[in-house]
């Protein structure tokens, strides 16, 4: 029998969305929730009439509506007039906001801009096509991961070998490089940027979970779990948001020599769009969005 249990309500953006469709929403570093949004009237169409492939540009200029909320208090930001379709958003330090559309070609190229709060575009380059997830540090380094359609592309100098970490001006500072055991990465499943200096990945084929340390591989495990594209990661514990079998979470402990033992499999009664960071499962269901840590899972395991 599969233990349910509730995430708590974080915040209600019930009222503030009603207009309002989400393109995507992520945890900073600060632990707020930025939630990227189009006005529903707009119409923007992300994917090609197939729903197979992002695209790239809107057919017109849209308004992008960008809201940085905790239980505290909810911010409102307007990003006017884009053309880009936008797939990510990401804080980086000094007021400033990273929105990144996943795909691009060599004649678009920069498809990562930087904002000021009111809007006004700062800077702009290229991460490469076929992004999968975005995380910044609150240094201002972004982390980037690609799935299999960046495998092996190249813009300029830059080679794009699964998983990147960049300046806050574009600028290529570490590319991942398996060893040992592990396979080259061809399709980042998930990416959890634990601090500035921890990130944590899975990826296929054979779906390692590596923990890479200022830049060093310094730990990998084969969990059973295959097929994930969300987890969170707290000590030696870490959840697992659905696989290529089932939608459920998958609960490990981290061992020794590359050991690995399952826990439990668990759900919640709450259902939706997820994302993690960290020790943090977020749940947006209905325009509202629940929250759960690993730490609270140990205690009622306790």
């Amino acid at each position: 029998m599969t233990t349910i249990y509730d995430a708590h309500l974080w915040i209600d953006l019930r009222e503030e969305l009603t207009d309002k469709e989400i393109s995507s929403f992520s945890l900073g570093y600060d632990g707020k929730l930025y939630i990227l949004t189009t006005y529903t009237k707009d119409n923007v169409q992300y994917r090609t009439p197939n729903g197979m492939f992002a695209k790239l540009r809107s057919d017109k200029p849209n308004n992008f509506i960008v809201y940085i909320a905790d239980s505290k208090q909810v911010e409102e930001y307007i990003i006017p007039k884009q053309k880009w379709n936008y797939h990510n958003i990401q804080p980086l330090p000094n007021d400033e906001l990273l929105l990144l559309c996943g795909r691009t070609n060599k004649r678009s190229k920069e498809n990562a801009n930087i904002f000021s709060l009111d809007g006004v575009i700062k800077r702009s380059f290229t991460l490469g096509d076929a992004i999968e997830a975005v995380q910044t540090t609150s240094t201002g380094e972004i982390w980037t991961s690609y799935f299999d359609e960046g495998f092996d592309q190249s813009f300029g100098d830059i080679d794009i070998t699964g998983l990147h970490r960049w300046d806050k001006d574009g600028k290529e500072l570490y590319r991942y490089y398996p060893f040992g055991g592990l396979n080259i990465l061809m399709d980042c499943y998930a990416m959890n940027l634990e601090s500035n200096t921890t990130v944590w990945i899975y990826y296929y084929t054979d779906f390692p979970l590596v923990k890479i340390v200022d830049d060093q591989i310094s730990d990998y495990w084969h969990p059973p779990t295959k097929g994930s594209h969300n987890f969170a990661i707290y000590g030696n514990h870490i959840v697992f948001i659905g696989s290529y079998d089932d939608k459920l979470f998958h609960h490990y402990e981290l061992l020794p020599n590359h050991k690995i033992k399952h826990i439990q499999t668990f759900d919640f009664n709450q259902a939706g769009w997820y994302t993690t960071r960290g020790k943090t499962i977020i749940i947006s269901e209905d325009n509202q969005f629940y929250r759960f840590d690993i730490p609270e899972l140990l205690r009622k395991r306790n």
